[in-house]
Formats: C-alpha cells, sequence, structure tokens
C-alpha cells in the first residue's frame, strides 16, 4: 500500500476536504459503490452513521486506485500529516466488487478511531520502550477491534446469499471469531506465511526505529 500511497499526494493536494457530518463525503465514492448504498439502504444509515462518528472533527478524504496483485490488501487508511492534506486518507481499490467496497470503507473509517492508539505505538517504537513483537501485537490489537466493529454491522445488512456469494470478504469478517488470540489463528490459517501481517508490522518496526520524528 505504501506505493499508492506516495503516487497520491500530489493529487490529493488539489483536491477539497470533506467531513463526515457533510454529505459530499458520499458523493465522492464511485458509481457502484453509490448504486449499492441507493439499492441499499441500512448499509447507507450504516456507513453514514460510522463516518459522522469517525470524523465528526476530522478531515477525510477518499482515494481510488488500480491494483494488479490479487493478494494485495483492497483497502487502506493513513494519517498524511501534512499542511494541506487530510487528517485522513482512506484508499480503496478501484475495481472492487461493490460490496467489498463498501466493506473497505467502512472497516477503514473505523479503523482510522484508532488513531491515537496507533500514534502511542509508533512514538513507543521510535523510542524504543515496546518489543517488535509487541508493537506488532498492539498495531494487530487495535485494528482486530475494528475488526469485530465491522463484523457485527454487516451481519444486520441483510445481504442477498448471491452478493454474499460474490463477495471477497464478507466471510472473512463474518466467520471471523471475537477472541483475539482465536482470531490470529483464523487468519494464519487463510493467509500465505508470506503475506502475514504481523511481519509486515515488525517491518514497520524497524523502519520507524530508523526515522526520524
Amino acid at each position: 500500500m505504501r506505493k499508492q500511497v506516495f503516487a497520491f499526494v500530489l493529487f490529493m493536494l488539489a483536491c477539497p476536504l470533506l467531513r463526515a457530518a457533510d454529505t459530499n463525503f458520499l458523493t465522492s465514492v464511485s458509481p457502484n459503490l453509490k448504486k449499492f448504498l441507493i439499492d441499499h439502504r441500512a448499509a447507507m444509515k450504516v456507513l453514514t452513521n460510522a463516518l459522522a462518528e469517525a470524523f465528526s472533527n476530522r478531515t477525510v478524504r477518499l482515494y481510488y486506485y488500480y491494483s494488479y496483485d490479487p493478494d494485495e490488501r483492497r483497502a487502506g487508511h493513513f494519517y498524511p500529516n501534512t499542511a494541506g492534506m487530510p487528517d485522513v486518507a482512506i484508499c480503496v481499490a478501484q475495481d472492487s466488487y461493490p460490496v467489498d467496497e463498501f466493506i473497505g470503507v467502512l472497516y477503514e473509517t473505523l479503523n482510522s478511531k484508532g488513531q491515537k492508539r496507533f500514534q502511542e505505538l509508533t512514538e513507543k517504537a521510535r523510542k524504543e520502550t515496546i518489543s517488535r513483537a509487541e508493537f506488532a501485537k498492539g498495531i494487530d490489537r487495535v485494528e482486530f477491534d475494528a475488526l469485530i466493529s465491522t463484523r457485527d454491522l454487516l451481519l444486520h445488512l441483510g445481504l442477498s446469499k448471491k452478493e454474499i456469494k460474490r463477495s471477497h470478504y464478507y466471510h472473512y469478517f463474518a466467520d471471523m471469531p471475537t477472541d483475539f488470540d482465536s482470531y490470529l489463528s483464523y487468519r494464519r490459517s487463510l493467509f500465505p506465511a508470506n503475506h502475514d501481517p504481523m511481519e509486515i508490522y515488525e517491518s514497520q518496526y524497524d523502519l520507524l526505529r530508523k526515522s526520524e520524528p
């Protein structure tokens, strides 16, 4: 995801900032997601409420990108922390199935609420007051909370069997254990070792140790 993030920077400077309380955010979604939300009022309500809660006092931009790697994560968010940039940037793969696009935007919206916890872990990593393993597990724990919140909302949307079957991510959330350690085992059973998020987070720890605040 890091490569796409840098590719967005100049383009983002030219785009308007959006606040979740402002319905303009929903005008920035793709035509496919817009149609999905119009056809699924429950999903529209869930996303609108999530955006309003997550971004009541922060600005946000929604970005789309193309990805040709089937194993790459289809959505992500980051905190630019740069003048002229939004407080939060949410990035979603352009060619996602509408249900998966919805899941990606919803999850990253909820996940962005962990900003303070992410920042605290980042500072501890820079000061080396936390180990690589502790840092990785800490990041995982914050994201797990957002995963469970997303799961609970998805289970009450009333999606059709056809939509669920076509979705690449619905069952990942729906079948997810609600216990953290059980979730880690569940995830390891689904993803190859070379795509283990724990290793990615440990690599981020190493980068943070070398970077300036």
